[in-house]
């Protein structure tokens, strides 16, 4: 909302209308950044994760480890495994984790050292689940959820010396409404362009 009323302000400063918009959200930007990457090499754009989506994914993942006994989960959080509120609270971990650029490897590091089996186990968990949405994707876009876009577009503006130019020459300013709310991966974003 914030990003449309922005752009709104501005066009009307111009007093004309503009083939690009003028404002938009980092995931926004990030999300379009990977589909013109996609179009332009024949592939079909991504897709974006949903909030219940994520949420039915982890939920269902949880619910398989319980019923298997496969997940590595301390003894005292075993009842919780099965509770909305914890899948919410794990999800957020990893979206958290995605965005500071934490992967199940370090997080799993961080718990072996400081002895904290929930983080060894989230990272076990986190390993799982990043393959499990990967491999939804099957034949079609890539999915991703909001936190990965960011570190997507990071990886291919890195990755596509020739992108980057690109982004760089589009944009001569860039500037950020309400930058106390930018996250690690956000910043970096930023830094690049």
């Amino acid at each position: 909302r914030a990003a449309t009323e922005l752009r709104e302000r501005i066009t009307g400063r111009l007093a004309r209308t503009t083939r690009e918009p003028l404002a938009r959200t980092f995931h926004s930007y990030a999300f379009g950044l990977l589909r013109t990457q996609a179009v332009a090499r024949g592939e079909r754009g991504p897709r974006l994760l949903s909030g219940p989506e994520q949420d039915l994914v982890v939920r269902e993942l949880l619910g398989g480890e319980v019923e298997l006994g496969t997940g590595a989960w301390p003894q005292a959080l075993q009842p919780a495994l099965r509770t909305r509120g914890f899948a919410q609270e794990l999800r957020d971990l990893l979206l958290r984790a995605v965005e500071r650029g934490v992967g199940p490897s370090r997080l799993a590091g961080w718990g072996r050292d400081r002895g904290r089996d929930d983080w060894v186990a989230a990272a076990h968990f986190f390993d799982e689940y990043l393959d499990v949405t990967a491999l939804s994707a099957g034949d079609g876009p890539e999915a991703y959820d909001p936190a990965e876009l960011i570190r997507a577009a990071l990886d291919a503006l890195s990755t596509d010396p020739q992108l980057l130019a690109r982004e760089r020459a589009r944009r001569r300013h860039v500037f950020v409404d309400e930058y106390q709310d930018v996250d690690p991966a956000q910043e970096e974003l930023l830094r690049m362009l």
